[in-house]
């Protein structure tokens, strides 16, 4: 038996779901989505070691996890103009920039590519002519396009392939390193591979909801199925909601409103699609290094037949489903190099996995720790 979270009355205040008309518009704005912070005029990013000190000045408007030694961060650039625009570059772990800021989105790097989106004009498109304009490729470690900029949205490679949303192609599919198709199939959406597998949808939903920093993905009138690197189907997930795979599982809800809205019930599958964690959480995270972080919550009895929903605070269990970290926080991350940002008195700090806290909630943001290094929101107090 799973040993529940204790419940609060606190709200945890994540930025859960938007309801999108447009199936295109979805896969743009929640694939390359960033975690919502508070905004404080004046705020930067910088970078943090794992003694919680500050190693990188915060100067950035908005900062990505180091990947293969390099950091996305957003700079205000002048053209010869002297026209302003905020745009992405990649700098290394002393703060210099090794690739100049350029971009109008960028991800971090994975298997020596990253993920770009360029701007709606400028040098840019003028070497890859309007058909390119806001659309999204893959660069290499010198800043060089090895893919293109060509499509409307794009997951980092796992497992070998992206899955890439193509216009010219009406559906998502699999590309390899040189941005060839890895099989024929095209599909209405494609999460990332897993250990072989990924859960995608075949055909077009009637609705679709995504979940900005976590990976969740919500259709409805539909159900996922389970591919394998040949694209055969090997599975039917009975599932409207699904996450992408992660230490061997995936997140999906149930309820009346499979994930839609509170108090519907969140656990976890394994890749044949059975539960292996059943359904009880108000809301959760996807597994990292073994931990996922889930909120508990409960029905009040509010009398003459009627009940109130509770949402609980923030703790992690195990891949087991057992309640290793307590459910005493606002807010929580996906562990990364043995550390969890958390969200404490309305602030982000880190904690190890034995629940010490080793950087104090003082943060109005933070992203994960790589390479020795986090972005952390620093308050304009502070700088």
């Amino acid at each position: 038996m799973f040993n529940r979270c204790p419940d609060s009355a606190f709200f945890s205040g994540r930025v859960k779901n938007f309801a999108l008309s447009s199936f295109a518009a979805s896969m743009l704005a929640f694939l390359g989505a960033s975690f919502a912070f508070a905004d404080e005029a004046g705020a930067k990013w910088g970078f943090i070691n794992q003694h919680g000190k500050l190693k990188i000045k915060a100067e950035y408007l908005e900062a990505g996890p180091f990947g293969e030694g390099l950091a996305p961060v957003k700079l205000e650039v002048k053209d010869s103009s002297g026209a302003s625009d905020e745009l992405f570059g990649f700098i290394d772990k002393e703060g210099s920039i090794k690739i100049q800021p350029q971009f109008k989105e960028a991800r971090s790097f994975s298997f020596g590519l990253a993920e770009v989106r360029i701007p709606d004009s400028g040098p840019l498109v003028d070497k890859f002519g309007d058909e390119s304009r806001g659309k999204w490729g893959f660069i290499d470690k010198k800043g060089e396009f090895a893919i293109k900029p060509g499509y409307e949205s794009v997951t980092a490679f796992s497992d070998g392939v992206a899955a890439v949303s193509d216009p010219s192609k009406d559906g998502w599919g699999y590309i390899d390193k040189n941005g060839k198709y890895v099989f024929d199939s095209k599909f209405e959406l494609a999460l990332p591979f897993s250990d072989g597998i990924a859960p995608v949808l075949k055909d077009r939903a009637q609705s679709l909801i995504g979940y900005n920093s976590l990976g969740i993905w919500i259709a409805k009138n539909q159900q996922f199925s389970y591919i394998d690197k040949s694209g055969k189907e090997i599975n039917t997930a009975q599932f409207d909601t699904h996450g992408a795979f992660a230490d061997g599982l995936a997140l999906v809800a149930v309820g009346e409103f499979q994930g839609v809205a509170i108090p519907d019930k969140w656990g976890y599958v394994d890749k044949t699609a059975r539960l292996v964690i059943r359904p009880q959480f108000n809301f959760v995270n996807q597994f990292s290094e073994g931990y996922a972080a889930v909120q508990g919550g409960k029905w009040n009895d509010s009398g003459e037949g009627f009940r109130s929903w509770s949402p609980g605070g923030w703790g992690y269990i195990n891949v087991s489903g057992k309640n290793v970290i307590p459910c005493d926080f606002e807010d929580a991350e996906m562990f990364s190099g043995g550390f969890a940002a958390i969200k404490k008195g309305g602030k982000w700090g880190f904690i190890d996995n034995k629940a010490r806290v080793f950087v104090q909630p003082k943060y109005l943001g933070t992203r994960r720790f790589s390479e020795g290094l986090a972005p952390v929101l620093v308050p304009a107090s502070e700088l």
